[in-house]
């Protein structure tokens, strides 16, 4: 049997079903790959924060071992006033006692420079440390305000569709509606691809043998125009 083929199309924006869907699909997995990188950013920021406190604890560290130094050189020196004044004996182990003193205050110079210069390295090193954090926090600001946006732009295409669908429904029933009288083998209401498509049977159109529009045919195509 021949079928007569309408087809009715949503007007304005909703004939671009098809291409809005694959941008909507699209804009999702770019989406998820944006989670991806901002939890693998909020990773490396973890890593950075114990790295600091690592830095932090060694500072510390450092400090003390600064500070019995400085301490051990105090105490010979009052141990060196206290043994000035003895007999020729206690003389010469006041001489001795000088020069390990003096041994002791070199190496503890150099001792407390090396300390010190690695305590200016340790400071640097937690200066940078913080500035890579800081623009780590500011790399995940910019990805979360990024996600926002695309996440109201995927809301935004989703309601577009939804209203869109709507529509199509909404056109669908009335032709449905207006077309109650006629039977079901006589013709079809269906929606592929965003579009509706009316089939009208032959016989419901044309009496057999004859290529004039019948009564009923006419009637049928009425309907649809006043849809």
């Amino acid at each position: 049997m021949r079928i007569v083929s309408l087809i009715f199309i949503v007007p304005l924006f909703f004939s671009s079903c098809l291409t809005m869907k694959k941008n909507l699909d699209a804009e999702q997995a770019n989406n998820k790959k944006l989670q991806l990188q901002n939890q693998a950013l909020m990773e490396e920021l973890e890593r950075l924060v114990l790295q600091k406190t690592d830095l932090e604890e060694t500072k510390e560290d450092l400090l003390s071992k600064l500070g019995v130094l400085q301490d051990d050189t105090s105490a010979l020196g009052e141990k060196y006033r206290g043994e000035k004044n003895k007999n020729d004996e206690l003389n010469k182990l006041y001489d001795d006692l000088v020069n390990q003193n003096k041994k002791l205050l070199s190496s503890s110079s150099k001792e407390k420079q090396r300390l010190l210069a690695e305590l200016e390295n340790k400071k640097r090193e937690l200066l940078e440390t913080e500035q890579t954090l800081n623009e780590e926090k500011a790399r995940i600001e910019n990805l979360n305000n990024k996600l926002v946006a695309r996440e109201q732009k995927v809301k935004e295409l989703e309601e577009l569709l939804a209203k869109k669908d709507a529509a199509v429904a909404e056109l669908k029933k009335r032709i449905e509606d207006a077309l109650l009288g006629f039977n079901k083998d006589e013709l079809t209401v269906e929606v592929r691809d965003g579009k509706i498509y009316v089939s009208l049977a032959e016989n419901l159109l044309f009496p057999s043998g004859s290529t004039t529009v019948n009564k009923k045919g006419k009637n049928a195509l009425n309907q649809l125009a006043d849809v």
